[in-house]
C-alpha cells in the first residue's frame, strides 16, 4: 500500500468515524429516553406484583 493509498484510506475511514459519532449522538437522547421507560415499567411491575400478592388472601 502506497502511501497516497494509506492516506486515502485514513480520510475514509476518519468519515465513517465522524458519520458514526453524528449518528451516536442522535440516538442517546432516544435510548436515554427508553431506557427511563424500561426502569418505570419494572418499577410499576413488581409494585402490581407486591400489591397482588399482599391483598390476595382468599383461597383459589
Amino acid at each position: 500500500m502506497g502511501a497516497k493509498d494509506w492516506r486515502e484510506e485514513q480520510e475514509r475511514l476518519e468519515q465513517v468515524r465522524n458519520k458514526l459519532q453524528a449518528r451516536i449522538a442522535e440516538l442517546e437522547p432516544e435510548v436515554a429516553g427508553l431506557r427511563d421507560q424500561a426502569s418505570d415499567i419494572r418499577k410499576r411491575f413488581w409494585e402490581e406484583v407486591s400489591i397482588n400478592t399482599s391483598t390476595g388472601g382468599g383461597s383459589l
